[in-house]
């Protein structure tokens, strides 16, 4: 579970290194760091929706988040500026509170500082997916 937090640190140092500040390069280079984690971060939250020491109804919030994670790692070089908003408010979002609620789940100080610290990184992602995407009007 120590895990979520090392790899959102992760994240957010890739994306510092990569481009000499805190939002990365480019909407290829996001896909690539997000496909990078998603494994480990679909382990960890299997982990909390099936561990014996997460009370039953926070087991469930987490097996909908690892649905919706999922979905999102399996878009590939498909994600978009959608997946990212709905990994932002439904996944990161979305256990920020749960954590923020439960301090009894193992691990929690770490878990929700790398979540704390990874939100600003994919709101940033998002905002320059947005500013990137080609504009439709007059």
């Amino acid at each position: 579970m120590k895990r979520i937090a090392l790899i959102l640190c992760a994240l957010l140092i890739s994306a510092c290194t990569a481009t000499g500040g805190f939002a990365p390069a480019s909407p290829a280079q996001v896909q690539q760091i997000v496909s990078s984690f998603c494994p480990t971060v679909n382990a960890d939250l299997q982990v909390l929706s099936t561990s014996p020491t997460v009370a039953p109804p926070l087991q469930a919030q987490f097996k909908s988040m690892l649905a919706i994670n999922q979905e999102i790692c399996s878009a590939g070089a498909g994600l978009s500026i959608t997946n990212l908003q709905t990994l932002n408010t439904q996944v990161v979002q979305a256990a920020i509170a749960v954590l923020l609620l439960n301090p009894e789940i193992p691990n929690q100080p770490a878990i929700l500082l790398g979540l704390q610290l990874g939100a600003p990184l994919i709101q940033q992602a998002i905002t320059q997916m947005q500013a990137a995407a080609p504009k439709v009007g007059p």
